[in-house]
Protein backbone atom coordinates (compact mmCIF):
# COMPACT_ATOMS: atom_id res chain seq x y z
CA UNK A 1 0.00 0.00 0.00
CA UNK A 2 1.51 3.33 -1.07
CA UNK A 3 1.04 6.71 0.62
CA UNK A 4 -1.84 7.76 -1.62
CA UNK A 5 -3.72 4.51 -0.98
CA UNK A 6 -3.08 4.67 2.76
CA UNK A 7 -4.19 8.29 3.00
CA UNK A 8 -7.26 7.52 0.94
CA UNK A 9 -8.22 4.67 3.25
CA UNK A 10 -7.70 6.83 6.32
CA UNK A 11 -9.77 9.62 4.80
CA UNK A 12 -12.60 7.25 3.91
CA UNK A 13 -12.66 6.11 7.52
CA UNK A 14 -12.54 9.66 8.89
CA UNK A 15 -15.36 10.82 6.63
CA UNK A 16 -17.56 7.73 6.68
CA UNK A 17 -20.19 9.36 8.85
CA UNK A 18 -20.45 12.58 6.86
CA UNK A 19 -22.08 11.05 3.78
CA UNK A 20 -25.44 9.33 3.82
CA UNK A 21 -26.08 6.04 2.08
CA UNK A 22 -28.29 7.82 -0.46
CA UNK A 23 -26.03 10.82 -1.05
CA UNK A 24 -25.26 11.82 -4.59
CA UNK A 25 -23.04 14.68 -5.58
CA UNK A 26 -22.42 16.83 -8.62
CA UNK A 27 -19.21 15.21 -9.82
CA UNK A 28 -18.97 13.10 -12.95
CA UNK A 29 -17.30 9.70 -12.90
CA UNK A 30 -13.91 10.94 -14.09
CA UNK A 31 -13.88 13.75 -11.57
CA UNK A 32 -14.83 11.41 -8.73
CA UNK A 33 -11.97 9.04 -9.49
CA UNK A 34 -9.42 11.84 -9.51
CA UNK A 35 -10.80 13.43 -6.36
CA UNK A 36 -10.27 10.21 -4.45
CA UNK A 37 -6.52 10.75 -4.78
CA UNK A 38 -6.58 13.82 -2.56
CA UNK A 39 -7.28 14.27 1.12
CA UNK A 40 -8.39 17.88 1.56
CA UNK A 41 -11.58 17.28 -0.41
CA UNK A 42 -15.27 16.92 0.27
CA UNK A 43 -16.36 13.49 -0.93
CA UNK A 44 -19.84 13.86 -2.36
CA UNK A 45 -20.28 11.54 -5.34
CA UNK A 46 -22.47 8.48 -5.08
CA UNK A 47 -19.55 6.16 -5.87
CA UNK A 48 -17.59 7.57 -2.97
CA UNK A 49 -20.54 7.30 -0.62
CA UNK A 50 -20.91 3.63 -1.52
CA UNK A 51 -17.25 2.95 -0.77
CA UNK A 52 -17.53 4.73 2.56
CA UNK A 53 -20.50 2.63 3.61
CA UNK A 54 -18.68 -0.58 2.71
CA UNK A 55 -15.32 0.23 4.23
CA UNK A 56 -16.17 1.22 7.79
CA UNK A 57 -18.27 -0.41 10.48
CA UNK A 58 -18.26 1.01 13.97
CA UNK A 59 -18.47 -1.51 16.78
CA UNK A 60 -19.39 -0.77 20.39
CA UNK A 61 -16.16 -1.60 22.07
CA UNK A 62 -14.17 -0.08 24.90
CA UNK A 63 -10.42 0.22 24.43
CA UNK A 64 -8.40 -2.29 26.39
CA UNK A 65 -6.33 0.60 27.69
CA UNK A 66 -7.69 3.30 29.95
CA UNK A 67 -7.35 6.91 28.72
CA UNK A 68 -4.39 8.84 30.04
CA UNK A 69 -4.86 10.65 33.32
CA UNK A 70 -6.28 14.16 33.25
CA UNK A 71 -3.72 16.90 33.51
CA UNK A 72 -3.94 19.65 36.11
CA UNK A 73 -1.95 21.99 33.85
CA UNK A 74 -4.46 21.97 30.98
CA UNK A 75 -7.87 23.47 31.69
CA UNK A 76 -10.89 21.27 31.08
CA UNK A 77 -12.89 23.75 29.00
CA UNK A 78 -14.84 23.52 25.76
CA UNK A 79 -12.63 23.29 22.68
CA UNK A 80 -11.80 26.70 21.26
CA UNK A 81 -12.05 25.52 17.65
CA UNK A 82 -15.22 24.38 15.86
CA UNK A 83 -15.79 20.66 15.54
CA UNK A 84 -18.50 18.37 14.19
CA UNK A 85 -20.01 15.26 15.73
CA UNK A 86 -21.61 12.91 13.19
CA UNK A 87 -23.91 10.05 14.08
CA UNK A 88 -22.25 6.93 12.67
CA UNK A 89 -25.49 4.93 12.67
CA UNK A 90 -27.03 5.43 9.26
CA UNK A 91 -30.56 6.80 9.23
CA UNK A 92 -33.18 6.64 6.49
CA UNK A 93 -32.16 9.85 4.77
CA UNK A 94 -28.88 11.09 6.20
CA UNK A 95 -26.68 11.09 9.24
CA UNK A 96 -27.29 13.64 11.94
CA UNK A 97 -24.44 16.12 12.23
CA UNK A 98 -23.96 18.86 14.82
CA UNK A 99 -21.45 21.70 14.90
CA UNK A 100 -20.03 22.69 18.27
CA UNK A 101 -18.19 25.98 18.72
CA UNK A 102 -17.72 27.07 22.32
CA UNK A 103 -21.19 27.61 23.77
CA UNK A 104 -22.83 27.53 20.31
CA UNK A 105 -24.41 24.42 18.86
CA UNK A 106 -25.81 24.22 15.32
CA UNK A 107 -27.54 21.25 13.69
CA UNK A 108 -26.02 21.11 10.22
CA UNK A 109 -28.33 21.28 7.21
CA UNK A 110 -28.39 18.26 4.92
CA UNK A 111 -26.29 20.06 2.32
CA UNK A 112 -23.32 20.58 4.67
CA UNK A 113 -20.52 18.05 5.21
CA UNK A 114 -17.52 20.04 6.50
CA UNK A 115 -16.62 23.37 8.10
CA UNK A 116 -13.52 25.27 6.93
CA UNK A 117 -13.21 27.93 9.65
CA UNK A 118 -14.95 30.88 11.24
CA UNK A 119 -16.13 33.85 9.18
CA UNK A 120 -17.57 36.76 11.14
CA UNK A 121 -20.38 35.38 13.29
CA UNK A 122 -20.64 32.21 11.20
CA UNK A 123 -18.57 29.54 9.51
CA UNK A 124 -17.22 28.92 6.02
CA UNK A 125 -18.58 25.76 4.47
CA UNK A 126 -19.64 24.28 1.15
CA UNK A 127 -23.21 23.67 0.10
CA UNK A 128 -23.68 20.46 -1.88
CA UNK A 129 -27.13 20.00 -3.39
CA UNK A 130 -28.13 16.43 -4.15
CA UNK A 131 -28.92 14.48 -6.17
CA UNK A 132 -26.86 15.78 -9.07
CA UNK A 133 -27.15 19.38 -7.95
CA UNK A 134 -24.91 22.39 -7.60
CA UNK A 135 -22.01 22.87 -5.20
CA UNK A 136 -20.62 26.20 -4.04
CA UNK A 137 -19.09 27.98 -1.07
CA UNK A 138 -21.43 29.20 1.64
CA UNK A 139 -21.50 30.91 5.02
CA UNK A 140 -23.35 28.98 7.72
CA UNK A 141 -25.19 31.28 10.12
CA UNK A 142 -25.69 30.52 13.84
CA UNK A 143 -29.40 29.92 13.18
CA UNK A 144 -28.58 27.22 10.62
CA UNK A 145 -29.32 29.35 7.55
CA UNK A 146 -26.92 29.35 4.60
CA UNK A 147 -25.69 32.26 2.49
CA UNK A 148 -24.09 31.02 -0.70
CA UNK A 149 -21.16 33.01 -2.01
CA UNK A 150 -19.24 32.92 -5.25
CA UNK A 151 -19.76 30.95 -8.45
CA UNK A 152 -21.56 27.72 -9.13
CA UNK A 153 -19.49 24.50 -9.29
CA UNK A 154 -16.93 25.90 -6.83
CA UNK A 155 -15.29 23.75 -4.18
CA UNK A 156 -12.42 23.56 -1.66
CA UNK A 157 -12.93 27.05 -0.21
CA UNK A 158 -9.97 28.43 1.78
CA UNK A 159 -9.91 31.58 3.91
CA UNK A 160 -7.47 34.43 3.53
CA UNK A 161 -5.37 35.14 6.64
CA UNK A 162 -7.54 38.19 7.46
CA UNK A 163 -10.73 36.18 6.75
CA UNK A 164 -12.04 38.85 4.40
CA UNK A 165 -11.69 36.78 1.24
CA UNK A 166 -12.12 33.18 0.19
CA UNK A 167 -10.43 31.32 -2.63
CA UNK A 168 -12.20 28.53 -4.52
CA UNK A 169 -11.62 26.19 -7.42
CA UNK A 170 -14.38 26.70 -9.97
CA UNK A 171 -14.95 23.56 -12.06
CA UNK A 172 -15.84 24.49 -15.62
CA UNK A 173 -15.30 21.21 -17.49
CA UNK A 174 -16.58 17.66 -16.90
CA UNK A 175 -13.06 16.32 -16.38
CA UNK A 176 -12.31 18.62 -13.44
CA UNK A 177 -10.68 21.48 -15.29
CA UNK A 178 -11.43 25.01 -14.23
CA UNK A 179 -10.14 28.23 -12.79
CA UNK A 180 -9.13 29.76 -9.48
CA UNK A 181 -11.30 32.58 -8.08
CA UNK A 182 -10.97 34.91 -5.10
CA UNK A 183 -14.16 36.41 -3.65
CA UNK A 184 -14.78 39.16 -1.10
CA UNK A 185 -16.77 37.65 1.77
CA UNK A 186 -18.80 40.72 2.71
CA UNK A 187 -19.93 41.73 -0.78
CA UNK A 188 -19.64 38.49 -2.72
CA UNK A 189 -17.77 40.43 -5.43
CA UNK A 190 -14.85 38.81 -7.23
CA UNK A 191 -11.58 40.24 -5.91
CA UNK A 192 -9.59 38.33 -8.50
CA UNK A 193 -10.89 35.81 -10.99
CA UNK A 194 -9.99 33.49 -13.82
CA UNK A 195 -6.49 32.78 -12.50
CA UNK A 196 -4.91 29.95 -14.46
CA UNK A 197 -4.31 26.61 -12.75
CA UNK A 198 -1.59 24.17 -13.84
CA UNK A 199 -3.56 20.92 -13.99
CA UNK A 200 -7.02 19.42 -14.02
CA UNK A 201 -8.40 18.51 -10.60
CA UNK A 202 -6.21 21.09 -8.92
CA UNK A 203 -6.62 21.07 -5.12
CA UNK A 204 -6.46 23.97 -2.67
CA UNK A 205 -4.91 23.52 0.79
CA UNK A 206 -4.65 26.90 2.50
CA UNK A 207 -3.70 30.57 2.40
CA UNK A 208 -0.83 32.15 4.32
CA UNK A 209 1.38 35.23 4.06
CA UNK A 210 3.04 33.88 0.92
CA UNK A 211 -0.20 33.11 -0.89
CA UNK A 212 -2.57 30.27 -1.71
CA UNK A 213 -1.09 26.76 -1.76
CA UNK A 214 -2.38 24.00 -4.00
CA UNK A 215 -1.40 20.61 -5.34
CA UNK A 216 -2.10 17.95 -7.93
CA UNK A 217 -1.88 14.19 -7.43
CA UNK A 218 -1.65 11.86 -10.40
CA UNK A 219 -0.27 8.38 -10.78
CA UNK A 220 0.85 8.28 -7.14
CA UNK A 221 2.91 11.48 -7.56
CA UNK A 222 2.07 14.82 -5.98
CA UNK A 223 3.15 18.27 -7.15
CA UNK A 224 3.08 21.45 -5.05
CA UNK A 225 2.19 24.96 -6.27
CA UNK A 226 1.66 28.45 -4.84
CA UNK A 227 -0.20 31.51 -6.06
CA UNK A 228 0.96 34.91 -4.88
CA UNK A 229 -1.56 37.78 -4.91
CA UNK A 230 -1.09 39.72 -8.11
CA UNK A 231 0.14 36.76 -10.13
CA UNK A 232 -1.76 35.45 -13.13
CA UNK A 233 -0.95 31.80 -12.47
CA UNK A 234 0.34 29.34 -9.89
CA UNK A 235 4.07 28.66 -9.75
CA UNK A 236 5.57 25.21 -9.02
CA UNK A 237 7.38 24.59 -5.73
CA UNK A 238 9.76 21.65 -5.75
CA UNK A 239 9.68 19.46 -2.64
CA UNK A 240 11.33 16.06 -3.07
CA UNK A 241 9.03 13.21 -2.05
CA UNK A 242 5.99 15.42 -1.46
CA UNK A 243 3.00 13.16 -0.77
CA UNK A 244 0.16 15.67 -1.14
CA UNK A 245 -0.38 16.48 2.55
CA UNK A 246 0.14 20.16 3.43
CA UNK A 247 -0.71 22.52 6.30
CA UNK A 248 -0.23 26.29 6.35
CA UNK A 249 0.37 28.88 9.05
CA UNK A 250 -1.97 31.81 8.23
CA UNK A 251 -0.03 34.25 10.41
CA UNK A 252 3.36 33.53 8.77
CA UNK A 253 4.86 32.27 5.52
CA UNK A 254 5.57 28.83 7.04
CA UNK A 255 4.03 25.64 5.68
CA UNK A 256 4.39 22.01 6.75
CA UNK A 257 4.52 19.21 4.21
CA UNK A 258 4.63 15.44 4.39
CA UNK A 259 7.23 13.58 2.33
CA UNK A 260 8.16 9.98 1.66
CA UNK A 261 11.39 8.35 0.49
CA UNK A 262 11.64 4.58 0.65
CA UNK A 263 10.42 3.52 4.07
CA UNK A 264 11.01 6.96 5.60
CA UNK A 265 8.07 9.31 6.26
CA UNK A 266 8.78 12.92 7.22
CA UNK A 267 7.03 16.11 8.25
CA UNK A 268 8.93 19.22 7.18
CA UNK A 269 8.33 22.86 8.10
CA UNK A 270 9.69 25.52 5.79
CA UNK A 271 9.01 28.54 3.64
CA UNK A 272 9.53 29.75 0.11
CA UNK A 273 12.84 31.61 -0.17
CA UNK A 274 14.08 32.95 -3.52
CA UNK A 275 11.75 30.61 -5.37
CA UNK A 276 12.87 27.50 -3.47
CA UNK A 277 11.33 25.65 -0.54
CA UNK A 278 13.70 26.13 2.39
CA UNK A 279 13.29 23.43 5.05
CA UNK A 280 13.64 24.89 8.52
CA UNK A 281 12.89 21.73 10.50
CA UNK A 282 12.10 18.12 9.70
CA UNK A 283 11.28 14.98 11.64
CA UNK A 284 11.40 11.57 10.01
CA UNK A 285 10.51 8.04 11.04
CA UNK A 286 10.27 4.64 9.41
CA UNK A 287 7.40 2.25 9.14
CA UNK A 288 4.51 4.72 9.02
CA UNK A 289 1.83 3.89 6.48
CA UNK A 290 1.04 7.56 5.82
CA UNK A 291 1.80 10.92 7.43
CA UNK A 292 -0.38 14.04 7.67
CA UNK A 293 1.10 17.50 8.10
CA UNK A 294 -0.28 19.51 11.05
CA UNK A 295 0.99 23.01 11.90
CA UNK A 296 0.15 25.65 14.49
CA UNK A 297 -1.27 28.94 13.22
CA UNK A 298 1.87 30.77 14.38
CA UNK A 299 4.10 28.33 12.51
CA UNK A 300 6.19 27.52 15.58
CA UNK A 301 5.08 23.93 16.23
CA UNK A 302 4.27 21.03 13.96
CA UNK A 303 2.79 17.68 14.80
CA UNK A 304 3.85 14.22 13.71
CA UNK A 305 0.47 12.87 14.64
CA UNK A 306 1.19 9.23 13.69
CA UNK A 307 3.87 9.18 16.42
CA UNK A 308 1.98 11.58 18.75
CA UNK A 309 4.93 13.98 18.72
CA UNK A 310 4.91 17.78 18.93
CA UNK A 311 8.00 19.31 17.32
CA UNK A 312 9.31 22.80 18.02
CA UNK A 313 10.28 24.24 14.62
CA UNK A 314 12.99 26.56 15.94
CA UNK A 315 14.84 24.15 18.25
CA UNK A 316 13.78 20.70 17.05
CA UNK A 317 12.73 19.73 20.58
CA UNK A 318 10.15 16.95 20.56
CA UNK A 319 7.42 16.33 23.11
CA UNK A 320 5.61 13.01 23.37
CA UNK A 321 1.87 13.53 23.80
CA UNK A 322 0.60 11.31 26.60
CA UNK A 323 -2.11 9.54 24.63
CA UNK A 324 -2.79 5.81 24.86
CA UNK A 325 -4.64 5.20 21.59
CA UNK A 326 -3.52 6.35 18.13
CA UNK A 327 -4.54 9.71 16.73
CA UNK A 328 -7.20 8.72 14.24
CA UNK A 329 -5.89 10.21 10.99
CA UNK A 330 -6.96 13.15 8.79
CA UNK A 331 -9.28 15.73 10.38
CA UNK A 332 -8.27 14.35 13.80
CA UNK A 333 -5.62 16.80 15.03
CA UNK A 334 -5.58 20.60 15.02
CA UNK A 335 -3.85 23.29 17.06
CA UNK A 336 -6.26 25.08 19.37
CA UNK A 337 -3.71 27.82 19.98
CA UNK A 338 0.08 28.18 20.06
CA UNK A 339 0.55 25.80 23.00
CA UNK A 340 -2.32 23.34 22.86
CA UNK A 341 -3.43 20.75 20.34
CA UNK A 342 -6.74 18.93 20.06
CA UNK A 343 -6.57 15.29 19.02
CA UNK A 344 -9.14 12.55 18.38
CA UNK A 345 -7.92 9.07 19.27
CA UNK A 346 -9.40 5.65 18.59
CA UNK A 347 -8.35 2.10 19.34
CA UNK A 348 -8.56 -0.31 16.41
CA UNK A 349 -8.19 -4.03 16.00
CA UNK A 350 -8.67 -5.09 12.38
CA UNK A 351 -12.07 -3.79 11.35
CA UNK A 352 -13.23 -3.28 14.93
CA UNK A 353 -13.12 0.22 16.38
CA UNK A 354 -13.35 1.49 19.92
CA UNK A 355 -14.90 4.79 21.02
CA UNK A 356 -13.49 8.05 19.78
CA UNK A 357 -11.98 10.32 22.42
CA UNK A 358 -11.26 14.02 22.09
CA UNK A 359 -8.25 15.28 24.06
CA UNK A 360 -6.56 18.62 24.66
CA UNK A 361 -2.77 18.28 24.96
CA UNK A 362 -0.10 20.73 26.07
CA UNK A 363 2.68 20.68 23.47
CA UNK A 364 5.34 21.67 26.05
CA UNK A 365 4.59 19.05 28.70
CA UNK A 366 2.74 16.41 26.68
CA UNK A 367 0.00 16.26 29.33
CA UNK A 368 -3.47 15.59 27.94
CA UNK A 369 -7.01 16.05 29.24
CA UNK A 370 -9.98 14.01 28.05
CA UNK A 371 -12.75 16.34 26.83
CA UNK A 372 -15.27 14.07 25.14
CA UNK A 373 -15.95 10.39 24.44
CA UNK A 374 -18.23 9.23 21.62
CA UNK A 375 -19.46 5.72 20.95
CA UNK A 376 -20.90 5.14 17.46
CA UNK A 377 -20.10 8.72 16.43
CA UNK A 378 -17.37 10.51 14.51
CA UNK A 379 -15.61 13.62 15.81
CA UNK A 380 -14.35 15.82 12.96
CA UNK A 381 -12.08 18.75 13.87
CA UNK A 382 -11.85 21.99 11.86
CA UNK A 383 -9.59 25.00 11.71
CA UNK A 384 -10.33 27.89 14.12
Amino acid sequence: MNDTEARLRDYFEAMAATVSATARGPALTTEVHRRQLALPMILTAAAVAAVLVLTVTFVNRVSADAPSAASTSVVDASPQVPYIVNDARRGRDRLTATLYDGSRTVRLPNEIKLIYGRVGDGWLTQRVSAPGGDFRAAILQPNGALRTIGPSKADMPVLSPDRREIAVMTRTTPDGGGRFDVIDVASGVYSRSKVAVPRQMFLLHGWNQTGVWGSVESGGKAELFVWRPGQSAFEPVRVNGFTGSLAVSPATDTVAVATAAGNSRCVKAGALRDGKFNVERQHCASGQRAVYAVLSDDGKTMLYSERKLAIDVASGKTTQLKLVDPIRGPLSAVFEDATRVLAVTQHREGNKYGPQRLYRCDVASGECTLLRTEQDKNIVLTRP
